[in-house]
């Protein structure tokens, strides 16, 4: 005896969309590395960054304190914070650089020079930190919206 199935066509949609599940979670990712970048950026030049002090006149002395970001003078290191594009290193697992880009002083200004009597103004850290909290919460939003079928 010979049995004979066949699958609706509601079945192999289904069917397709559970082989294609790797992909989407990978694109979900993905999205959410593009969005944790994109917050990360705004920690480091937003209100608790890089824009928390007010701007001050080259050769003045600054507003902002020892270990809290560094007040503006020309907005150069302001400018230079930039990301590359997102590396996949594997599948759902990405690598993303983010940082002050040709600005000689940000180094410096991050983590101290006591050799220029400069003391450390962090901007960086301190945005890595509050944004941790947050983007494990984008990346499963992001996978959810697949796993759910959810547009976003």
């Amino acid at each position: 005896m010979q049995l004979e199935v066949k699958v609706d066509a509601s079945l192999q949609k289904l069917i397709h969309k559970y082989q294609s599940l790797p992909e989407d979670v990978d694109m979900a990712v993905l999205k959410g590395v593009v969005r944790v970048v994109e917050e990360f950026r705004k920690e480091v030049v937003g209100r608790q960054g890089l824009s928390k002090y007010p701007r001050h006149p080259e050769g003045t002395p600054t507003p902002s304190p020892a270990g809290d970001p560094p007040a503006q003078v020309t907005g150069r290191l302001f400018k230079s914070v930039k990301a590359g594009p997102p590396v996949r290193v594997k599948q759902a697992h990405y690598k993303v650089s983010i940082g002050p880009q040709k600005v000689p002083y940000a180094r410096a200004q991050e983590l101290g020079n006591p050799k220029q009597n400069l003391p450390a103004r962090p901007y960086m850290a301190p945005a890595r930190e509050r944004l941790l909290r947050r983007s494990s919460t984008i990346y499963f939003n992001e996978v959810r919206r697949v796993l759910t079928g959810k547009k976003g």
